[in-house]
């Protein structure tokens, strides 16, 4: 949902004029959440820097139960309601273009906020987006200034109006819980459904040597094939825009139908503020973490040595972030 979330922001500032009739319209449309709004942290006036809350969620209101996807995200045990599949922070510096992306594992141990107690972060998002913000204000420091959210159905349909996002997969590749089945190694176009196989992949395994082995990175890793599929998702469609300008409507009506954003923030917003974004622009991190177990809880805690330098960039401590050796290429 990630890449759904840089879709629509890409498609926001895509730089046409007739974008801003577009984006007038969509916003029209666009959900709020007031949870959210009520605890952001508003940047002061003329503020150059901002951080954005990033949220893919995996709330199953909206879905069709009867549809190809609906194990991996409908699945035994699924619990209802809404849980986030995927946290990012977006550090954006409007005056060089600057773009850091911090992603954040959803089974990370924190204090929630209104509470005395630790539990996973993604506990927080359960609650509401607002706990989910001032969680990691509270206990990263970190000002959270804007919220956008994009659910299942959004990332759906938006790699589908794009005409699916290739991906290369160097072994035969599956997941039985979300339903991923590569058949043969080799670099397949995936569209939305097999593009949220895919992106949430927690038990991700590939044929080697004559038997399947599994991902023991689990959600560390699949935080790397999100952002890279983000990446890949973004030159797509920057792709078919130049094959078919007329499809920008599509793409945000899409995107539109399952985005939402604090009440302070409107996709005219969006356009003015990350007019310069580009994906050569954009710096990737992974919250460095160890896995520990907690009350009988598999989860992970932040290496504080090595994640400082990240955490102080997006504090505003300092102004250039770290060398991104903590990220694979």
């Amino acid at each position: 949902m990630a890449s759904a979330i840089g879709l629509f922001i890409y498609l926001a500032v895509g730089g046409s004029m007739a974008l801003t009739y577009e984006a007038n319209q969509t916003n029209k449309s666009i959900a709020h959440d007031e949870t959210a709004t009520r605890v952001v942290t508003k940047a002061k006036p003329g503020a150059l820097v901002e951080t954005y809350l990033l949220v893919g969620s995996d709330t199953r209101a909206d879905t069709d139960k009867t549809s190809a996807d609906a194990g991996g995200i409908d699945g035994p045990g699924a619990p209802a309601g809404q849980r986030s599949d995927t946290i990012m922070l977006l550090r954006h510096n409007k005056a060089t273009g600057q773009a850091v992306l911090l992603s954040l594992p959803r089974d990370l141990w924190v204090t929630i906020a209104g509470t005395t107690s630790k539990d996973r972060i993604n506990a927080a998002f359960s609650k509401n987006a607002g706990t989910l913000v001032q969680t990691i204000q509270n206990n990263f420091h970190i000002d959270i200034n804007h919220y956008i959210e994009v659910d299942f159905v959004g990332f759906k349909k938006v790699v589908d109006a794009i005409g699916g996002v290739t991906v290369c997969f160097p072994y035969q590749t599956r997941d039985t819980n979300t339903g991923l089945n590569i058949l043969a190694s080799g670099c397949p176009k995936l569209d939305g459904i097999g593009s949220l196989q895919y992106t949430r992949s927690r038990h991700y395994q590939e044929f080697k040597n004559g038997k399947w082995v599994e991902d023991p990175l689990s959600d560390l890793d699949r935080i790397q094939r999100q952002q890279q599929f983000m990446l890949a998702a973004l030159n797509q469609a920057h792709g078919a825009l130049g094959q078919n300008p007329l499809l920008l409507s599509s793409l945000l009506t899409a995107a539109a139908a399952s985005l939402t954003l604090d009440s302070g923030l409107t996709v005219t917003d969006l356009k003015d503020r990350f007019s310069d974004l580009a994906t050569d622009k954009l710096e990737r991190y992974s919250l460095p973490v160890t896995g520990v177990t907690i009350d009988g809880k598999d989860v992970l805690n932040v290496e504080t040595a090595t994640a400082d330098p990240i955490l102080a960039y997006f504090r505003g401590d300092t102004d250039t972030p770290p060398p991104t050796t903590t990220v694979p290429s």
